[in-house]
């Protein structure tokens, strides 16, 4: 079910071409078309035993997080449940052996129905890059993600190179690079070395709030720590340097089914983004090994002068979807519209897969977000909403919430709710959240007061924000 993995979270990890399907051995891609048959049997009956036999012990969905034990879970209470039918379509693109692995770029399609439905819905259909493994004399899924064909082409001599932004970085020989998607982050590259034992991350994001990249590898290293307790451990977190650019780094070990690994994360920003690197080993001993490479990859990158001086408004041009007159965004193609309240500024962007629209009152910290997101079917607006609640008291402190609420906007049925908690590196946050599920796309409202106390003058506009919210 790797494709899920792809369809839930998109990530990356591939090849550097993909123009062409070489011949094969004919006993090899007999092999690994059984395995893929197999795959589609077994998630189109809905037989999670079945399907999860496909996969290696040590199965990672890179940049998800995604182990074999998550994917499961993730598979039983959202795709199996959710979906009375489900189709799954797949086209071997190549097969190329790597090192004692099997390399293969697919073309994945998953269209589904619920229970009433009449007609089938795409949920996913994306271009893989899966690593198989042998394993008891059976090929098996071992790393699995999602990559973009066209970006593939952006790639000479283990460089990346991305005019938009105007960004360049280099993998070490052998290494493949893999430009991808990420729900959360802008440009995503993942590259993974020959042996499949070390791992590398860039992104880079728009952070809606004031914070800066102290704060940004505090919040994230708390959040962490939160969800997994006593399975990190920081061992350092400190100033470093990439280049020109000064950073923030933080270098952990994180045990995960028995297995120890370590991770080296550094953060840096310029032109209004934040540009991030993580490097991971799959076990601790391989990183003094690993990280000579993962050196070189930080020295490798670099920004054009435009970039470093407005690369907020560069990637904005690039992404940002819908159009703002005045006061008023407008989305056609979501056909809906969010007005932001005289004084304020109103800016457009996406977050990674999500469309953002960033409102924010003429001083201070606070901010209003709207955000809307295809959900493909996987969940209700109930099992969303206390999701996002659950996810946010699990990685923040002092949270408390008032009862939630529904709400109807021009026959619009949502939900709302108004909370409270603390995170390193933000602060202390009191939260308006109101969401509304129409056709699979999900629309939210985050209003966000900082400090708390700033919440009673603002919560007018919020409301206004809020209630301004047409969906044709």
């Amino acid at each position: 079910m790797k494709k899920l993995v792809s369809l839930t979270v998109g990530i990356v990890i591939v090849l550097t071409c993909l123009s062409t399907i070489h011949a094969q051995d004919a006993d090899l891609r007999a092999r690994v078309e059984a395995l893929y048959q197999r795959n589609s049997q077994a998630i189109e009956a809905k037989n999670l035993d079945a399907l999860m036999s496909q996969f290696t012990e040590e199965f990672v969905a890179l940049g998800s997080g995604l182990n074999k034990k998550s994917l499961r879970e993730m598979v039983e209470k959202h795709l199996f449940a959710e979906f009375a039918q489900i189709q799954v379509n797949t086209v071997i693109e190549q097969i190329q052996p790597v090192g004692s692995e099997i390399q293969v770029i697919c073309r994945s399609t998953m269209k589904t129905k619920k229970q009433n439905d009449q007609e089938w819905k795409t949920l996913d259909d994306a271009t893989l890059m899966e690593f198989l493994k042998e394993e008891n004399g059976e090929l098996k899924f071992h790393v699995s993600t999602k990559t973009d064909k066209e970006r593939l082409n952006l790639i000479q001599n283990q460089t990346y190179t991305d005019q938009k932004l105007g960004y360049s970085l280099t993998m070490p020989n052998g290494w493949t690079i893999v430009p991808g998607s990420h729900p959360r982050l802008q440009d995503f590259l993942v590259s993974r070395s020959p042996d499949g034992s070390s791992f590398a991350v860039f992104g880079y994001i728009e952070i809606p709030y004031n914070v800066g990249v102290k704060a940004a590898i505090e919040g994230d290293n708390a959040a962490q720590t939160r969800m997994l307790g006593d399975s990190l451990k920081t061992l350092h977190m400190g100033p470093t340097t990439v280049g020109e650019f000064e950073a923030y780094e933080s270098i952990s070990e994180i045990t995960e089914d028995g297995k120890l690994n370590k991770r080296w994360s550094v953060y840096f920003t310029t032109g209004g983004l934040l540009y991030t690197f993580i490097f991971n080993t799959i076990s601790a001993d391989k990183f003094e090994t690993a990280k000579a490479d993962f050196e070189s990859i930080i020295k490798s990158f670099s920004l054009s002068a435009e970039a470093k001086e407005n690369g907020v408004s560069r990637d904005r041009a690039n992404r940002a979807q819908g159009e703002i007159v005045e006061q008023i965004y407008t989305n056609n193609e979501l056909g809906c519209q969010v007005a932001a309240p005289a004084g304020w500024t109103i800016e457009s962007t996406n977050i990674g897969e999500m469309v953002s629209v960033n409102m924010k009152p003429p001083k201070g910290d606070s901010l209003a977000r709207f955000i809307t997101t295809n959900t493909k079917g996987l969940a209700s607006l109930e099992k969303i909403f206390n999701g996002e609640l659950e996810g946010i008291k699990a990685i923040t402190k002092d949270f408390s919430s008032e009862p939630i609420k529904e709400i109807t906007i021009s026959d619009h049925k949502g939900m709302s709710c108004v909370y409270q908690f603390t995170l390193e590196g933000l602060g202390t946050v009191k939260r308006k959240s109101v969401m509304f599920l129409e056709k699979d796309i999900l629309f939210m409202f985050a209003c966000d007061a900082i400090p708390p106390a700033e919440y009673d003058a603002l919560e007018s506009g919020f409301d206004q924000i809020i209630q301004s919210f047409t969906l044709n």
